[in-house]
C-alpha cells in the first residue's frame, strides 16, 4: 500500500490477489506464521473477503489460537462469509479442540433440523455429534483457563507472586485449576520447583506432559524425573518430546488416508492420537511401526462414532491386518476412558 499526500491510503494494484496467492502457498507449505501474516493483511483490507477470513481462521487453529478461531468462524457464519458448510465444519472442529462438546451438540442439532442439509454433510455432522456425545463430560478448555491468561501488559507483576499463584494452582485438587496454572506458567515463561515437583505427584498424566512442554518452552534444559503408570522415568528436556518424528509419521499417515475423503474423521483420529501420546509419554511406544498406530487410531475413532469397519478396509488403507492392531486399540481405549 502507499500513502497519498492528502493522507489517504491507496493499495497497490493486485495487492489482494498477491496476498491471497502467497497466503495459500504458505498454508500448503505449513508455514502457518507466514500464512497468518498474509491472510491478516488481506482480511484487514477486506473483512468480507471469504478466502481471507477462512485462511485466517485456519491459521488461528494451526497456531493454537482457538478462541480467536472460534470467534472468527462464528462471525463468518453470522454474516454469511464464505461457503457455509466449510465454515461450519471448521467452527465445529475448533469447538471440539476447546472441548465445548455441549455447544457442538446444540449447534449440530439446530443444523440437522433443517431439511436442506446435503446428505454428505448430514452424515459428517451425525458422526461429529456421536463423537461429542461420547466426550460431553470433559471440562471445557476456555472455562478452565478463563481469568488466568493475563495479557502481557501484566508482565511487570511481582515474579514471586506469579510463581506463588502457579504453585497454588498446581496444588489444587481440581483439574481445571491445575490446567490454568500450567497455562499461566507458559504465558509468563515461568520455571519453578513447583512445576518440577508436580511431575512426581499423583496428578493427571496428560497434565504432566503439558508441564514438560512448558518447562522446555521456557528454556529449562535439564533432566527431570516424572512418574506415570507407577513407574519413574527420566526425561532430558534438551531433547525432543512426545516421540517426535514417529508421532509426525502417524499424523501424516492419517492425513494421507483421510484428509480428502473423510476430514472430520481425520480430525477425530488426530485428537485421539495427540491425547494418547501426550498421556503415555515417556512410556515406551511399542510396536515401533507408525502405520499400526495410525490404523489403530482410525479404528478406535470409528468405534467412538458408532461405526464398524470391515477388516478389508483397514488392510486396503493401511496395509495391516486388523488382528495386529486390536491390542493397540485396547491400549488407546484404556487411556481415553481412564484419563
Amino acid at each position: 500500500m502507499r500513502l497519498h499526500k492528502d493522507g489517504n491510503i491507496v493499495h497497490f494494484p493486485n495487492l489482494s490477489v498477491r496476498l491471497l496467492d502467497k497466503g495459500i502457498a504458505a498454508l500448503k507449505d505449513k508455514q502457518y506464521r507466514e500464512a497468518f501474516d498474509l491472510f491478516k493483511q488481506l482480511h484487514d483490507i477486506d473483512p468480507e473477503h471469504p478466502q481471507a477470513a477462512y485462511g485466517l481462521a485456519v491459521c488461528y487453529v494451526e497456531l493454537g489460537f482457538y478462541k480467536e478461531a472460534r470467534d472468527l468462524t462464528k462471525e463468518m457464519m453470522k454474516r454469511d462469509i464464505g461457503h457455509y458448510y466449510d465454515v461450519l465444519k471448521l467452527h465445529i472442529t475448533v469447538l471440539i479442540q476447546m472441548k465445548e462438546y455441549q455447544e457442538v451438540l446444540t449447534l449440530i442439532e439446530a443444523v440437522l433440523s433443517e431439511n436442506d442439509v446435503p446428505t454428505d454433510i448430514r452424515q459428517t455432522l451425525q458422526q461429529l455429534e456421536y463423537f461429542s456425545q461420547q466426550r460431553a463430560d470433559e471440562p471445557v478448555i476456555e472455562a478452565n483457563i478463563e481469568g488466568v491468561q493475563e495479557n502481557f501488559q501484566h508482565s511487570q507483576d511481582d515474579p514471586s507472586k506469579i510463581a506463588d499463584s502457579i504453585a497454588i494452582g498446581l496444588q489444587s485438587t481440581q483439574y481445571d485449576h491445575q490446567l490454568a496454572a500450567i497455562q499461566k506458567a507458559r504465558d509468563f515463561g515461568v520455571v519453578s520447583q513447583a512445576l518440577i515437583e508436580y511431575l512426581k505427584s499423583d496428578a493427571d498424566g496428560f497434565l504432566k506432559s503439558l508441564v514438560l512442554e512448558a518447562l522446555q518452552e521456557n528454556g529449562y534444559q535439564e533432566s527431570v524425573n516424572i512418574i506415570k503408570f507407577g513407574n519413574t522415568y527420566t526425561v532430558d528436556l534438551n531433547e525432543a518430546l512426545f516421540y517426535n518424528e514417529f508421532s509426525d509419521s502417524v499424523k501424516q499417515l492419517l492425513e494421507d488416508v483421510l484428509a480428502s475423503n473423510n476430514p472430520s474423521l481425520e480430525d477425530v483420529a488426530w485428537q485421539v492420537w495427540n491425547h494418547f501420546v501426550l498421556t503415555i509419554f515417556p512410556r515406551s511406544l511399542e510396536p515401533n511401526e507408525p502405520k499400526l498406530w495410525a490404523a489403530a487410531c482410525y479404528l478406535y475413532s470409528n468405534e467412538m462414532m458408532g461405526m464398524e469397519v470391515e477388516e478389508e478396509i483397514i488392510e486396503s488403507l493401511f496395509s495391516v491386518a486388523k488382528d495386529a492392531i486390536i491390542p493397540l486399540v485396547k491400549d488407546i481405549r484404556e487411556i481415553e476412558q481412564n484419563t
